[in-house]
């Protein structure tokens, strides 16, 4: 007895996860600005409290890049939010949502 996706089903879902991916890529993530001041804030509101504390703290230079990641998902997320909300108030719209595999 087999359980699962014949091959051409799970080529058929990883097709579509990779054009999904693009489409992300295409219309959310390619216009994000994550700005410098964004990035130092966000250190000083996760690292501010922990100086003087007795603990190590990282730099600013050794987080800036997961620090920057970060806010770009955060963003890209909110992006997307607003993008599915407003297709939710047009009639006529109906959003399908592929269970995960």
């Amino acid at each position: 007895m087999r359980v699962g996706l014949t091959s051409e089903q799970l080529d058929a879902t990883l097709r579509d996860r990779v054009m999904v991916d693009q489409y992300l890529d295409f219309r959310f993530r390619a216009f994000v600005v994550v700005t410098p001041k964004e990035i130092t804030d966000r250190y000083n509101e996760l690292y501010g409290p922990q100086r003087n504390s007795g603990r190590i703290v990282p730099t600013l230079d050794q987080v800036r890049d997961q620090i920057e990641e970060e806010l770009r998902v955060e963003k890209v997320a909110e992006q997307i939010d607003k993008f599915v909300d407003s297709l939710r108030e047009q009639p006529g719209t109906e959003i399908v949502i592929l269970n995960p595999v």
